[in-house]
């Protein structure tokens, strides 16, 4: 079930299991207020915003990734990994990752994006592959 589907990665050593559900995109939208927004915090994506205010998110420019969100959404995806897989593993905090030296912002930020994105169009993927059945 969701055990075979974890990932890991390492920290000081320690192997950390992680995974994004929808217990964790719930904490993110709470944290943000809207999904695409936390999804373009995460990617250090600002999109072009049109002289009336609309934004169009085909164009933008690529800046830093947000630290506050991209340390935050491990957290949870790492407690979420934790309590899934019934590790003994104590669970990282915000500190831990932002005192850590072995990843950079954005080696942080694409483990954080690519499972969030595969928690959200991977489900769609899944409904239409069952969908053609």
């Amino acid at each position: 079930m969701l055990e075979d589907k974890i990932k890991e990665f390492e920290l000081d050593g320690k192997k950390y299991p992680y995974k994004c559900t929808m217990l964790v995109l719930e904490k993110i939208q709470d944290m943000v207020g809207d999904l695409v927004l936390a999804e373009d915090k995460l990617r250090g994506f600002v999109p072009r915003v049109d002289s009336d205010g609309v934004i169009d998110r085909t164009e933008g420019r690529f800046t830093l990734p947000d630290v506050r969100i991209v340390c935050q959404s491990l957290v949870w995806m790492v407690e979420e990994g934790i309590e899934i897989t019934e590790s003994e593993e104590k669970p990282l905090t915000d500190k831990d990752l932002k005192r850590q030296d072995e990843y950079t912002l954005n080696e942080l930020a694409l483990i954080a994006f690519r499972e969030f994105e595969e928690c959200v169009a991977g489900k769609k993927s899944k409904k239409k592959a069952q969908a053609k059945k």
